[in-house]
């Protein structure tokens, strides 16, 4: 029996929703925020033992560093221009 991708009682999501491959959405190539938000926020509680306003701004920065880098490959797979400069 597999676990639902969604807890009726509002519990934690499945670890293979949340991850750096589901931040950029293949169908458009934008950032799924709830992915980098659940993401932040577990590295938060993991690092530092609680989510306060400052842990979350530093595990927000080490999820959103790669951004970019993922959203210019995800154009150059699908065959868009991407603005390298």
């Amino acid at each position: 029996m597999t676990k639902p991708t969604v807890s009726a009682a509002g519990g934690a999501m499945p670890s293979r929703i949340l991850s750096r491959h589901n931040l950029i959405d293949e169908a458009t190539g934008e950032v799924n925020l709830w992915v980098l938000k659940g993401l932040a926020r577990r590295e938060a509680l993991a690092t530092y033992g609680a989510i306060t306003p400052r842990s979350l701004r530093s595990a927000l920065r080490e999820h959103a560093g790669p951004i970019p880098q993922l959203q210019t490959a995800w154009r150059e797979r699908h065959g868009c221009p991407s603005n390298t400069s």
